[in-house]
């Protein structure tokens, strides 16, 4: 080809292009979504037991930036735990708040004892602050 004798930089650029580009397209595929999604349930059955999934609902999500329309300017948008309680049942809610209680209570004692290498440890730390006040004053009504 004549093009590619005169200007073979143009055809190097081209190939580099197609290539980075395909890599986007497999990235942002949904059924590559989709995939790594089902890999994270699987690990998180594989590395946690049933109640700390469950309790993983109350750990807060990321917090989102949401781009504004002057340039360089964001408004972080806080994800929060609003709505999930019209969701669960009583005695789903009974259910977490007993494994809040042994949650806090092991928390608690590795902390005496200056360790937090436990999962439930490091479950607790994550957890919504406002769910952790909730959760005690429903224990001190309860008492």
């Amino acid at each position: 080809n004549f093009g590619m004798v005169l200007f073979p930089f143009l055809f190097k650029k081209k190939k580099v292009f197609e290539s980075a580009r395909a890599l986007v397209d497999k990235y942002i595929d949904i059924e590559y979504i989709i995939e790594k999604i089902q890999e994270i349930d699987k690990l998180k059955s594989i590395l946690l037991t049933r109640e700390q999934i469950l309790m993983m609902h109350f750990i807060p999500r990321p917090k989102i930036l949401q781009y504004k329309e002057k340039p360089g300017e964001y408004e972080i948008k806080k994800n929060t735990l609003d709505g999930y309680f019209e969701k669960i049942t009583e005695e789903k809610s009974i259910e977490v708040h007993r494994i809040y209680r042994q949650l806090k209570q092991e928390y608690e004692k590795r902390k005496k004892n200056k360790s937090h290498d436990c999962v439930n440890s490091r479950l607790f730390e994550f957890m919504d602050e406002e769910f952790k006040e909730n959760m005690d004053d429903y224990t001190a009504l309860s008492s």
